[in-house]
């Protein structure tokens, strides 16, 4: 019997979890960088252009190439930022909302389906556990 090492346990993890966004993803007709752009947008949040960016983890010339495109699929608005004119702010659109929501409600039935065989406190302390691995690498 092959020893698995945490390593392999939680690539196995991260394979699963991702095929099941792209599933989420695909009935939405998004591509990976829309999904990716909605998730780091709250509802109700108002962001620059540039915190945008940097949360997506891209140049600030790629985080307006997707956000032209978000704006032109009506996800998004793009408001004057008052503290400099030459930025923008942005924030969902009422249609944005509708598709973060339903992102946010299959991801939390995935999340419904991992908690299912733990007590909240086991649940609560496997994802401390979780938490302090990730810290570690």
């Amino acid at each position: 019997m092959k020893e698995n090492k945490i390593i392999d346990i939680l690539a196995d993890i991260q394979n699963k979890c991702r095929a099941k966004e792209d599933e989420i993803r695909e009935s939405l007709g998004l591509s990976l960088a829309e999904y990716k752009a909605l998730l780091c947008i709250k509802i109700g949040e108002k962001i620059t252009c540039h915190e945008f960016s940097e949360r997506m983890g891209l140049s600030l010339s790629r985080g307006s190439r997707v956000i032209d495109k978000l704006f032109q699929q009506g996800f998004i608005d793009r408001l004057d930022c008052n503290a400099d004119r030459r930025s923008k702010n942005i924030i969902l659109t009422e249609s944005g909302r509708m598709i973060w929501r339903k992102i946010d409600k299959n991801r939390q039935k995935c999340e419904d389906r991992l908690a299912a065989s733990y007590s909240r406190d086991r649940y609560n302390a496997l994802k401390d556990e979780l938490r302090s691995l990730a810290q570690k690498l």
